[in-house]
């Protein structure tokens, strides 16, 4: 007795779903009719609602009534009835009904899902084509539902054609102005190959413009070693861009645990950045496994170009163990921007030990760019630690830094996490005489800082206060905020300021600022100026830059002639 109520669900489904394979052909399994066709007529009467479908033509109408009684079939049905009615209709439909049947079912996840699987299993081209049809018309303001914007019908008709026909279903992916929003699938698509094929896998993200995606890399290590030469070959052809600069790194790495020479002879082969990638993350991992074997094959080349590339891993490894020992080496074997370079990572390493012997050495090398890539560097390092005590003692030690390029450097590479981690100390040191040697960095984001937490007011105030050599800047920094957020106000400040350099300074600066956040204000606002501040005006205007388009620019150039 039990069974019965199971039987009669499964008739009853089996049933409706004859009957619902009626009204996805356009016939009415109900004797009373189509409710919106007229008898023997043979035209569809729409409700007000449908217009714009219906001036669409007759066949657009047609679908969309036909849909409509699809839906409201579908309503009648009650809980486990309409999952049977939709499976039963699903059995009997072609891939023509699917459509139909996958809008009927959208409010349904799970039915949704079941009738892609369904639709994709019958016809998977079919299935794409509709998609791309109803993204085209989506794209071109047609109304309608579109298909190719719901849940999930894209991975699973791409999940389904990968198993049925991988060949036709690459294909389709290749057409990748076909269908929009298409690289998570493109990249799911990519990642499962990469575990199996990975050269096939590189060449389709490199014809499918997917650079900016790193996939897993777990299949990396068995295909490298296999042959990692045909390996890197396929990562180099794909060009990948930034992706092929990880992937080149790691090719390297796994080739230079059996043979680093060979992956070293074959990165000076291409001597282009893919082959520069290659050699230092296969000379890392040599360097990081045998350091002795590394620098002395090193030490045997005399190519500076070789041995400017290879520094940075070579480096960055020997300073965690003898930063002293690195610097001499780098000093001995490198120049320019590789020595400069070589400075910042001992610093690096080294301030990840100990700040303060960071800070010594530092003080110990020769004014320049390694110096003040250097003082940059542990600054960062420093920082990174993102307490304001630290930023303090950080902001200490490079205002009393003797060497003022270091200084200045140090400083303007670290103004914006300073301002935003002890405002207060730096705005202290800024009203000091000692504030007037602060880069321009600082001081502007000191000055944009105060105006958002305190106003235009409380931070033109503040101006007045800091020393004469910095005051201008400041102000111009306060004005520029000003003029974003309270322009009216801010020109009423400017017109009451005396004539001068300084006048002449903040009007060329609101020139520059309102010519491309408004050409109607700048317009108003140029014709409104005395002939005293014109000349500073049109000064501003030329510092504009190509934000100005030519026409305004030759416009508001002649307002102040």
């Amino acid at each position: 007795m039990k069974l019965l109520p199971v039987v009669f669900l499964c008739v009853a489904g089996a049933a409706a779903g004859s009957g619902l394979g009626w009204v996805l052909r356009g016939a009415s399994p109900h004797p009373s009719g189509n409710p919106n066709q007229s008898e023997g007529s043979g035209r569809v009467s729409l409700p007000a609602g449908k217009k714009a479908i219906h001036s669409l033509g007759p066949d657009a109408a047609r679908e969309a009534a036909r849909l409509d009684e699809l839906k409201a079939e579908l309503g009648r049905q009650p809980g486990a009835l309409r999952w049977l009615y939709l499976l039963g209709a699903a059995e009997e439909a072609s891939a023509a009904d699917m459509p139909r049947l996958v809008r009927a079912a959208s409010s349904e996840p799970a039915a949704l899902r079941m009738l892609a699987v369904r639709w994709a299993e019958l016809d998977p081209k079919h299935m794409f084509d509709t998609l791309c049809a109803d993204a085209a018309r989506s794209g071109a303001g047609i109304p309608g539902s579109d298909l190719s914007a719901v849940g999930d019908l894209k991975d699973l008709l791409f999940e389904t054609w990968m198993q049925k026909d991988q060949k036709a279903a690459l294909e389709a992916l290749g057409n990748l102005s076909a269908l929009p929003r298409m690289d998570a699938v493109r990249l799911g698509i990519a990642s499962n190959m990469m575990k199996s094929d990975p050269a096939q896998a590189f060449k389709l993200m490199g014809d499918w413009n997917l650079r900016n995606f790193v996939p897993p890399l777990d299949g990396i290590s068995q295909w490298v070693a296999k042959n990692p030469r045909t390996a890197a070959e396929s990562v180099i052809a794909a060009d990948l861009g930034s992706l092929g600069s990880q992937v080149l790194d790691r090719v390297g790495r796994e080739w230079a645990a059996a043979d680093p020479e060979s992956a070293l002879a074959f990165a000076g082969e291409h001597r282009g950045p893919a082959g520069q990638q290659l050699a230092q993350g296969a000379f890392a991992a040599w360097a990081a496994r045998d350091f002795q074997s590394a620098l002395s094959w090193l030490n045997a080349r005399n190519d500076a170009v070789t041995r400017a590339t290879l520094a940075p891993p070579l480096i960055e490894t020997w300073s965690k163990t003898d930063p002293q020992a690195a610097f001499v080496w780098a000093n001995e074997n490198l120049k320019g921007d590789a020595r400069s370079a070589a400075a910042s990572t001992i610093v690096k390493s080294m301030a990840e030990q100990n700040i303060d012997s960071a800070a010594a050495f530092i003080a110990g090398l020769e004014s320049g760019t390694g110096k003040n890539m250097a003082a940059s560097q542990l600054v960062t390092s420093w920082l990174a630690k993102n307490k304001p005590e630290d930023a303090a003692a950080a902001f200490k030690w490079m205002t009393s830094m003797p060497d003022s390029s270091a200084r200045d450097a140090a400083l303007q590479s670290a103004s914006w996490r300073m301002v935003d981690l002890v405002p207060e100390t730096v705005m202290n040191y800024l009203n000091t005489p000692d504030g007037a040697k602060a880069p321009p960095g600082l001081v502007d984001f000191a000055a944009r800082r105060l105006t958002q937490d305190k106003g235009p007011a409380v931070a033109m105030d503040w101006t007045t206060k800091v020393p004469e050599a910095q005051r201008v800047q400041a102000q111009r920094s306060v004005l520029s905020n000003w003029l974003t957020t309270q322009p009216e106000s801010a020109l009423t400040w400017l017109r009451s300021q005396p004539e001068g350099n300084a006048r002449n300074s903040y009007v060329a600066a609101t020139a520059s600022q309102l010519s491309w956040q408004s050409f109607e204000t700048a317009s108003q606002w140029v014709q409104s100026l005395p002939a005293a501040d014109r000349p500073a005006a049109l000064t501003g205007l030329r510092q504009t830059g190509p934000a100005l388009s030519s026409h305004n620019r030759a416009a508001l150039e002649a307002m102040l002639k």
